[in-house]
Order: structure tokens, then sequence, then C-alpha cells
């Protein structure tokens, strides 16, 4: 079972396509909520100006206040926990006893890949609204500005690893492009976390094709790496959240740290990004 035999156009088992399409809907999903944020931060323009006008508050206070207690937690992370608790045990993912579920998870690493299916959510959800953010402040047109976020959620949901296969980009100068996706850190992290540790049947295609009816079983790590292309190129080192106690790559059973810290560097980033565009870039239409 080698890297050709995948490129040899491999269907896999149901199960494993149906989760694939449900985790990446699932990460599309919160990114594209985000999208209302776009519409708050235009109305509350005029209000912002008017009141730091009269010395109500300063642009830290207003951007924090709006991101973290009335936007971050309310509407980004408590959606995703609640969505996650209920998703999670009834699609049967990693770490869930169950018929076509990732059940044969180490008991001790079940709770970990679960809380690493969370986080994902939440900081995809909170870098989405962020990014957006940022967004609505620098448009001084809604249309612009709505304009400008669908675009993105459409690069983003393109270049996440789903649609556009991260493998055959890496080939091509499209490949760094993905990077700049809030969506594939997500769908690299739960695929990762799916797969890896894990052995999925797969049935040619092509009735010719010698030895068709069998099902032969290919490494979840051959799938993440080899056909999806994730966890390649510079990060074949990566550090991994579930330290298997080797440093063999097709032996790791979880996902990379960067895939949890680098949207959490993007959010921190993004909200800074709005506290400067705010305060230096964004016009008073009074």
């Amino acid at each position: 079972m080698c890297v050709g035999l995948l490129e040899r156009q491999l269907e896999l088992s149901g199960g494993v396509l149906q989760r694939m399409g449900l985790l990446f809907f699932l990460g599309a999903h919160f990114l594209l909520t985000g999208l209302a944020n776009i519409g708050v931060w235009k109305q509350e323009r005029q209000l912002y100006f008017h009141e730091r006008g009269v010395g109500c508050y300063g642009t830290v206070p207003f951007v924090l206040s709006k991101t973290l207690l009335a936007d971050a937690v309310p509407m980004r992370i408590l959606p995703a926990l609640l969505f996650a608790a209920i998703v999670y045990p009834t699609a049967g993912l990693a770490g869930i006893k169950g018929v076509q579920s990732a059940g044969s998870v180490d008991a001790i690493d079940a709770p970990i890949k679960a809380a690493m299916f969370v986080a994902s959510l939440c900081l995809t959800n909170l870098c989405a609204s962020a990014m957006f953010s940022c967004i609505g402040i620098v448009c001084q047109s809604t249309a612009v500005a709505v304009l400008s976020g669908v675009l993105y959620s459409l690069f983003s949901l393109l270049f996440s690893g789903f649609l556009a296969n991260a493998k055959t980009l890496q080939d091509t100068w499209l490949g760094a492009l993905s990077y700049l996706s809030i969506l594939r850190y997500c769908f690299e992290l739960v695929m990762s976390n799916e797969l890896l540790g894990q052995y999925v049947k797969v049935t040619r295609m092509f009735p010719g094709d010698p030895g068709h009816g069998d099902e032969p079983l290919v490494s979840g790590f051959m799938i993440v790496h080899d056909y999806l292309g994730f966890n390649a190129d510079f990060t074949e080192g990566c550090m991994r959240v579930i330290d298997a106690g080797t440093s063999a790559p097709q032996l790791q059973t979880s996902a990379c740290w960067y895939d949890l810290y680098i949207p959490a560097i993007w959010f921190v980033a993004a909200v800074v990004m709005s506290i400067v565009l705010l305060k230096f870039c964004a016009r008073d239409p009074h």
C-alpha cells in the first residue's frame, strides 16, 4: 500500500467521506456566521464616534468590550460549545464508541481529541468574527464591506484543503495561499483528529482494475499526509498535541500544535488590527 494506491482514484469508505463533508461544513458554517459582524460595526460607527468625541471611552476599551464581552463569549464560544456537544457524540467522531465511529482511539486520548475539536471550532469562529470586524471598520460602504467579506469567505473555503486538494496546490505557487485561509487550520486539525492512528478501507473505482472488489486497509496517515496534503512541507517535524512516544510520523495520532496556536495568534492580531484601524483609519461620518 503505497502513495500510488491513492493516486489511482481510490474511493474511501462511506463513513470517512461523510465525516469529511460534515467536518468541512461545520467549519464553513462558523466561518460564514462571522459575516454578521460586518453589519454590527457599520451600524455602531456613528455611535462610537459620537461617544468617543465627548470622552465617554477610548478606542481600546470599546473594541475589547465589543470583541471579547459582547461578541466572543455569547456569540462565538457558547454557540460553538453547544454545537459540539450535540454533533460530536451523534456523529460518532474520534473517541466516541459506536458504529462507523473512530472508536479505536485510546480512552486516554479521546477527551483530548474532543477538546481539540471544540477548540478548533471556537478559534475558527473567533478568527472569522475578528477578520470581518477589520473589514467592516476599514470599508466606508456597507456594500463594499459585505462584498469583501464574501470574497474572503469564498477564498477561505476554496483553499481550506477540501474543495481544492492541498497536495495538488503544493506543486504550484497557489500552495502558499492556503495558509491564508482560516478554515485550512480547522479542517486540517479535525481531519487529523479523525484519521491519524486509524486504518480505512478503500474500494477501487474502476471495475477493470486488477484486484477489483478487494478492500485494502490504508493508514489514516497516508490519507492525511499523502492524499490531502496536510502536515506536509515545513510541518514534517511538527509538535503533536498528543505525544505518541515516537518520532515516526506514521504512528502519530493527533494534529500539530500549530493548528491551534496559529488561529489563536491570528485572532489576537485581528483584534489589535481592529483597534489600529478604528483609531487611525476609520473616518468620522459627522
